[in-house]
């Protein structure tokens, strides 16, 4: 008895796997779009409990947090690190905190009366130190 052969389908006439491969590709981009808008630097860090770090900043010591205010001014820079002074505001009460950016941080420039959200660490002479930061 004679077989018949079966033709392979070619992928021009079965659109199958054209299609599958965009909605995988469409998949990945959405992810790497959610991640670089939402996700990223920030989502480990508590927000610093600012009351607590105003009474008693060493009591928060070695502790990461984030932190979101306004650039107040820059009292200081020089080629090892940037002192800042920014405005935060939490519960209806404004707070002016100073914080050190070293110079191998990197991120957008730093200007007065703007936003920004800073992952700090606190230093063991409670001062807030930047690990990383970016516009608000």
């Amino acid at each position: 008895m004679a077989r018949k052969t079966r033709k392979k389908q070619s992928t021009a006439t079965n659109p199958m796997p054209i299609l599958i491969g965009g909605i995988v590709a469409i998949a990945i981009i959405a992810l790497g779009y959610w991640y670089l808008t939402h996700g990223g630097s920030n989502k480990n860090y508590k927000p610093l409990p600012l009351q607590t770090y105003v009474n008693n900043p060493n009591s928060l010591r070695g502790s990461s947090f984030s932190v979101t205010g306004e650039v107040v001014a820059k009292p200081r820079v020089n080629h090892e690190t940037q002192i800042i002074e920014i405005a935060v505001t939490q519960k209806g009460v404004t707070e002016h905190v100073m914080i050190e950016v070293p110079t191998k941080v990197k991120g957008p420039n730093i200007d007065p009366k703007q936003n920004y959200i800073f992952n700090v660490k606190v230093a063991p002479n409670g001062w807030l130190i930047v690990s990383s930061y970016k516009d608000k």
